[in-house]
């Protein structure tokens, strides 16, 4: 019996036949359109509190560098400048700015997708990907260098103790 002697009712009933939908339908779905939009306001909620935050800590190295420039002689220098501005600076912008530049990439990908204006979704997904890359390498740096530092710390307190 050959492929041919099926009906085609019957062909489309066969659970282990492949569908052949196409794009259109694989996304016409309503609960997928109403899920894709949700998401997309809430990562634009999210990307426009990490600008706010970011602002927020641009305010205080600001402030910093206002409060080295008119203290006395004995504070002020490059040095604590240049440490105030690494350690305060370099976070900010690889936790705050960079992830919220990406999800607003992400969060504008798919309202372009929902309005079919020009994005498509694989853009979107892709959009997406590259956000959540992003925080699984940002996430990893973090727990390297937490686990770095309790390291050092740990060690500075074992020669403090002991003697140096």
């Amino acid at each position: 019996m050959s492929q041919n002697d099926f009906s085609e009712q019957e062909l489309r009933n066969n659970p282990y036949q492949p569908t052949e939908l196409s794009a259109t339908e694989l996304y016409s779905d309503r609960e997928l359109l109403t899920a894709m939009v949700s998401t997309a306001k809430w990562q634009l909620i999210f990307a426009v509190l990490g600008f706010v935050a970011t602002g927020f800590v641009s305010l205080i190295l600001v402030f910093q560098l206002l409060a080295f420039r008119f203290a006395s002689p004995m504070v002020s220098g490059t040095v604590p400048v240049l440490v105030g501005l690494l350690l305060v600076s370099l976070p900010c912008i690889f936790f705050c700015l960079i992830p919220s530049i990406l999800l607003w990439r992400a969060a504008t990908a798919l309202r372009q997708f929902e309005k079919n204006a020009t994005g498509s979704f694989a853009t979107a997904m892709q959009a997406q990907c590259s956000f959540w890359r992003y925080i699984a390498v940002a996430a990893l740096l973090g727990i390297f260098v937490s686990f770095s530092l309790l390291f050092a710390a740990m060690i500075g307190g074992a020669s403090f103790l002991f003697g140096r």
